[in-house]
């Protein structure tokens, strides 16, 4: 079976495995991710906001999603990371699916608003990149985001 990122995407989502019938949830191990070491083109952006424990954006950045989906047209080799990141309420294993899920929920709106799925490439760091600060709320609301880098494609990805 050749996956392709939207099999990955709808995997994610409706939590299964993209390259398995089985009916038991995976493991976020079990989701196939890219990963590289590819140039960077830009430095991260944080494109959408949510709830805490949601996977829809409360809060989605249209306008430089446009702009990043216009640099990917212009050059096939460009790829936009989107990483998954959440706060730090909930185990390990949970944030980790959960950033995952909402990096795939923004991919599937970029692919709406015109993107090239085979140009996405999504990934969760869970809560590894939270600060710690017991008293700030902002903070909280903050780390619950899904960033976007351009890079450029090495033979890695």
């Amino acid at each position: 079976m050749n996956v392709t990122v939207t099999h990955i995407l709808i995997a994610v989502l409706w939590g299964c495995s993209a390259t398995s019938t089985q009916t038991s949830k995976p493991k976020i191990s079990d989701v196939p991710i890219e990963t590289s070491s590819a140039h960077v083109a830009d430095r991260p952006v944080p494109i959408a906001f949510f709830s805490s424990g949601s996977i829809e954006p409360h809060r989605f950045d249209k306008v430089e999603a446009h702009s990043l989906i216009q640099k990917l047209q212009k050059d096939e080799n460009m790829r936009l990371l989107l990483t998954g990141h959440a706060d730090q309420h909930g185990g390990d294993t949970l944030n980790e699916d959960l950033a995952l899920r909402r990096a795939a929920a923004v991919a599937m709106e970029l692919e709406k608003l015109g993107a090239d799925t085979r140009q996405l490439v999504i990934r969760s760091f869970g809560e590894a990149q939270t600060q710690s600060d017991d008293n700030s709320k902002q903070l909280e609301r903050d780390a619950r985001r899904v960033s976007a880098l351009l890079v450029v494609a090495g033979d890695a990805l």
